[in-house]
């Protein structure tokens, strides 16, 4: 019995997986609300005083209240603004790792396979050996039945499904 290798066309990167480009964007958007809280945060713990005397005075009660936090072991304002700074860096550092997917990256020929194991070489062969859409027989191809002919292209596929 003879396959049927139907194409689909051409599609990008995300457009072979379609809630990828969606699960992308709310994880960032989650990630970048996380950021946003945090940069508040640190600009809360970063309050400067406008004038000499209120900052005598406000000096005068930090070290009153940094007497009573090293008696009872409490973390001071640095330690604070270190970390929420450390969290700044590592959701920056998350957002740009997710940023780097190439969903976009077009080129991928999405095909579809029905038929019996025995058959499937030869219908591949029969309807991408003459070259995919807009190629030719002697162009180096890489697939997973969706195929591409374009080295930036697989790599691209190769971040989202391999790595």
């Amino acid at each position: 019995m003879a396959g049927n290798l139907t194409f689909f066309g051409e599609v990008t990167v995300g457009g072979c997986i379609p809630s990828a480009g969606a699960l992308f964007a709310a994880m960032v958007a989650d990630l970048q609300a996380q950021l946003n809280a945090q940069v508040a945060l640190l600009a809360r713990l970063k309050v400067r005083p406008p004038s000499l005397l209120a900052q005598i005075d406000l000096v005068t009660k930090l070290l009153a209240t940094l007497r009573g936090a090293v008696h009872l072991n409490l973390p001071g304002v640095d330690f604070q603004v270190k970390a929420v700074g450390q969290a700044i860096a590592a959701l920056k550092a998350r957002i740009a790792l997710l940023a780097r997917y190439p969903l976009g990256v077009a080129g991928v020929m999405a095909y579809a396979y029905g038929g019996t194991a025995s058959s499937f070489g030869e219908t591949v062969n029969t309807t991408v050996g003459p070259g995919l859409p807009g190629g030719h027989p002697t162009d180096h191809v890489n697939a997973i039945i969706l195929a591409t002919s374009i080295p930036a292209t697989w790599a691209a596929l190769g971040e989202l499904f391999i790595q």
